[in-house]
């Protein structure tokens, strides 16, 4: 049971940087078939980076504020409000000193 939460964990704090990622390979290949059209290479690729940072920026801020709206799934994935791990969140004490949350 613990290697089976230890890989949902795992899943969970990977997920963020994997929906971007797919979010901007769906983006360049939306911006590679509108850049078809374009004559001059070079802005064929600009068209495709833009298209590709769009993607990424819309659909993660989509599911950065999606997980702001359900505790239950950040818990279950084990990561915060921004996506981050949990177990990697330095949490600063009163005395001033930084320490890492324990889970």
């Amino acid at each position: 049971m613990k290697v089976l939460r230890f890989v949902a964990r795992l899943f969970g704090w990977l997920l963020t940087p994997i929906v971007a990622s797919a979010a901007s390979f769906l983006g360049a290949v939306v911006g590679a078939m509108i850049a078809g059209s374009i004559k001059d290479p070079t802005r064929g690729l600009i068209v495709s980076g833009v298209c590709a940072l769009i993607a990424a920026v819309v659909v993660t801020w989509f599911w950065l504020h999606w997980l702001r709206l359900r505790p239950q799934v950040r818990h279950a994935l084990g990561v915060d409000e921004t996506g981050a791990p949990e177990a990697f969140i330095p949490e600063i004490e009163a005395d001033g000193e930084s320490t890492g949350r324990e889970s």
